[in-house]
């Protein structure tokens, strides 16, 4: 599929296979990839093979869609080289049977949207990520990297500390009292604890319920895993990589999904990411 030179570009991440859910955020990333989205903001559930006329004031928008591992090693290795100039992505892997995409030649994605892996519940639209607090293995075994933050226990409960102090290594002889060992992001990203997204979370998701779905939140709590992981590192490069004198930075937005059919059908999924890529 040629790319029109005026395509707003969209870069639509999602993590899989997931130890412990189905993977429809990977499922859901899928079905848009090399796609061109045309039509007008949808106010009903959408049909994916549908096309709707194009007004004089429409700019196509081409996605271009990435399979994540659930790796924290594979966030690191990854999202930097998303917003290098230009950027750089990984192929495709084989078993998903997809063309490679070159990214933009001469310019940034204008919209990185991630999505993440929930539990039953509706979309959450997640408005900040977390730098530190990481405390979950990833489907590799892996934890997250020493954190050089020093304030993450503030957004863990007691019990929560307590539950897990157990698994981890000891820290330096005085600090075993403290919970466990900080994770997160060490050296290089020295950003603040939360980052918030650009985008009017709220005001997305009171349209995306009146137009589309009533199944669908925004959330302040991105779980402090793979979704927020990659959330936060996203942002932290966006910001990294815009210079001072420009007025534009690339967009980024997490978005969590539940399982298929709890309580979402993996179309009225592609609804709610459809109906947000062209908000």
């Amino acid at each position: 599929m040629s790319i029109a030179d005026d395509s707003l570009r969209v870069l639509l991440t999602g993590f899989g296979p997931c130890p412990f859910s189905t993977d429809q955020s990977w499922q859901a990333a899928k079905a848009f990839h090399n796609t061109t989205l045309t039509c007008p903001i949808p106010h009903e559930p959408i049909d994916l093979a549908s096309s709707s006329p194009t007004s004089p004031l429409d700019r196509p928008i081409h996605i271009t869609s990435l399979h994540m591992p659930v790796s924290y090693q594979a966030v690191l290795d990854t999202v930097p080289g998303i917003y290098a100039q230009p950027p750089r992505i990984p192929h495709p892997d084989p078993k998903d049977n997809l063309e490679f995409v070159p990214p933009p030649a001469d310019r940034q994605y204008d919209f990185i949207f991630h999505l993440g892996v929930a539990g039953r519940g509706p979309l959450r639209v997640e408005r900040q990520a977390h730098r530190s607090g990481y405390q979950m293995k990833d489907a590799d075994g892996k934890h997250a990297a020493l954190s050089t933050s020093k304030d993450f226990r503030r957004h863990m409960p007691p019990e929560g500390i307590k539950a897990i102090v157990d698994e981890f290594p000891v820290e330096p002889p005085g600090t075993e009292n403290l919970g466990p060992p900080q994770r997160g992001f060490g050296d290089g990203y020295d950003g603040p604890e939360e980052m918030m997204t650009h985008i009017d979370a709220t005001s997305l998701v009171q349209d995306l319920v009146k137009a589309v779905m009533q199944d669908a939140s925004t959330s302040m709590d991105a779980g402090h895993h793979l979704g927020d992981y990659i959330y936060y590192c996203s942002l932290a490069e966006s910001r990294r990589n815009t210079k001072p004198y420009e007025k534009r930075v690339t967009q980024v937005l997490l978005l969590h999904c539940p399982p298929e059919g709890s309580p979402l059908s993996l179309e009225q999924t592609c609804s709610g990411i459809k109906y947000t890529i062209m908000w």
